[in-house]
């Protein structure tokens, strides 16, 4: 089901709201049922920029979507463009606070594996 949402959602031409809305979802099945979309941390990617609109529930969606299993090669990457696109010296406070708050709750979430 996970899958057949997340080709949905690359494929589709919706408005950004829809497509919001199909992450929530998706981020949400794969935190709480523990389900493997690779997939999934590339496409967050590219709306992890500070100038995009809804930004802090991207990120939210992206903190959901984690749980113990989940490989730390699959984070590391995410780890990363949150780090060099929000917690910068070119960015305000309020955006690199919400990039390390992001960093937080995504290592919280397996931080057990982290240490």
């Amino acid at each position: 089901m996970v899958e057949k949402l997340f080709q949905r959602l690359e494929t589709t031409t919706n408005r950004f709201e829809v497509k919001l809305m199909t992450l929530d979802v998706i981020s949400r099945l794969i935190g709480l049922h523990n389900l493997f979309l690779f997939n999934y941390y590339p496409f967050m990617q590219r709306y992890m920029q500070p100038h995009q609109r809804e930004a802090t529930r991207i990120l939210q969606f992206a903190a959901q979507a984690n749980h113990e299993l989940i490989p730390l090669d699959s984070l590391g990457p995410v780890l990363k463009t949150l780090a060099n696109n929000f917690i910068t010296e070119r960015n305000s406070s309020d955006v690199m606070a919400i990039g390390l708050n992001a960093v937080r709750e995504i290592s919280a979430r397996c931080l057990t594996r982290i240490c």
